[in-house]
């Protein structure tokens, strides 16, 4: 609907829905990087609830790399 009468609406025949990941780091302003890592960590945590969890993913990257 968004892209009705527009060019876009001819180019695009499937459009495959993706899940998106936000991270809102202004939380995190001005802290060091141990503080950061921690603030990473609990968005991390609330986005796991959702979409599940590798148990073998420790570090933060690869907690987020099994995110995505």
């Amino acid at each position: 609907d968004l892209f009705q009468g527009l060019a876009m609406e001819r180019l695009e025949k499937e459009w495959i829905e993706y899940p998106v990941l936000h991270f809102d780091m202004s939380t995190a302003k001005h802290v060091g990087k141990d503080e950061l890592i921690s603030e990473l960590e609990r968005k991390l945590t609330i986005c796991e609830r959702i979409y599940g969890r590798n148990e073998e993913d420790i570090y933060v990257n690869q907690r987020l790399q099994g995110l995505i």
